[in-house]
């Protein structure tokens, strides 16, 4: 992964001015952000595809029905 090698460059001393350093720390925290905007989009999908109610009906004792109402 990118963002990988940019932190091992940084921390093995592959940044030999201050012009550098900074362009490189932008990357990480650019990577940083992309990856918890992802992650976000992708838990609310989840919980989107999870929504809906299920209701148990006990018309007689030994069988049940279970309804799962979606909601649109």
């Amino acid at each position: 992964m990118r963002h990988d090698d940019i932190v091992s460059a940084m921390a093995s001393g592959g940044v030999d001015n201050m012009e550098k350093y900074q362009y490189m720390l932008g990357q990480i925290r650019t990577y940083q952000y992309l990856s918890q905007e992802i992650s976000s989009l992708l838990n609310k999908k989840e919980q989107k595809e999870n929504e809906g109610t299920v209701i148990d009906i006990n018309s007689k004792p030994k069988l049940s029905y279970q309804i799962k109402i979606s909601r649109c």
